[in-house]
């Protein structure tokens, strides 16, 4: 067995990079801060650290001008990451664009219903300076940096949310794969209209047949996040956590109203051998062009 990656270079490295804060920019422009800023303060509930801080500076950071300008320097700090990629440049805007749009999440879940929507991507974000700092330091001691080494612990941190959210989930009891816990689950979902789909929950409810197929595939699926981090080894393996994740975030979407799609993009980023494709795509190009 080898690990996953590790024969990639500085190439994939960088274009991982730029694909990662790509990604940041969803949340950041699809979740309504600015709109969340006008809404009353009694109704925000600070999540994490934010509950340490006075309320004081709490009702400042939640004031439109502010709610607004956070948004904007962390798009901006985002972008510029993606065009250095490399050198302080990189560390220094993406460690902006990471501690912005974590405070943009914070404030986001604390008007709303705190989930791990965005949790592997975040993790990344912070990441990727941390990282880079790593390298530099490595550079000034001598040492040659190993793109392959960063792509490695990157894909390792990302399989280890999934690890979490099924670790969490695993622990809360038989109960949580109860069929009928995931038909009522499903009916209040699709009742709440938060997200997009394509059955209502008259449709759901009239229809236990669908709950009975999630509901199948549950346990299942916590398995295979529980043993994520063999992705890294097994190829095969590899391609099943790819499919049968990508799966069942799709089946959430259209069963749930729940939309997991930054976790989609980054499997398909850090679980998808790009390196190799793009030069089979150049092999079979030259082929044609001599041909």
């Amino acid at each position: 067995m080898t690990l996953f990656n590790a024969q990639a270079g500085e190439r994939t490295l960088i274009g991982t990079r730029r694909a990662i804060l790509a990604v940041g920019f969803i949340p950041l422009l699809t979740q309504p801060l600015g709109a969340l800023s006008m809404a009353p303060v009694e109704n925000f509930l600070p999540p994490g650290p934010l509950a340490w801080l006075p309320q004081s500076v709490i009702s400042y950071l939640l004031q439109p001008s502010v709610s607004w300008l956070l948004t904007l320097v962390t798009a901006l700090a985002l972008a510029l990451g993606i065009w250095q990629a490399r050198g302080w440049g990189f560390i220094l805007s993406s460690t902006l664009g990471a501690v912005g749009l974590l405070v943009h999440q914070a404030i986001c879940r604390g008007y709303g219903h705190n989930n791990h929507a965005e949790l592997g991507l975040l993790m990344l974000l912070l990441a990727l300076p941390a990282y880079a700092l790593a390298d530099r330091w490595q550079q000034r001691r001598g040492k040659s940096l190993q793109a392959q080494d960063t792509l490695v612990a990157l894909t390792f941190l990302f399989l280890l949310s999934y690890v979490l959210v099924g670790a969490l989930r695993f622990s809360a009891g038989p109960g949580i794969f109860d069929p009928h816990n995931m038909w009522a689950w499903m009916v209040e979902r699709t009742a709440e209209g938060s997200a997009g789909g394509f059955f209502t929950w008259e449709s759901i409810g009239q229809q236990p047949t669908y709950a009975w197929l999630l509901a199948v595939g549950f346990p299942v699926v916590t398995l295979l996040e529980l043993l994520a981090p063999l992705a890294l080894v097994w190829k095969a393996y590899r391609y099943v956590f790819l499919v049968a994740m990508l799966g069942f975030h799709l089946g959430v979407v259209l069963f749930m109203r729940l939309v997991f799609v930054e976790n989609m993009l980054l499997l398909l980023i850090l679980l998808v051998d790009w390196a190799a494709i793009v030069d089979k795509f150049r092999t079979w190009r030259s082929r044609m062009a001599s041909g």
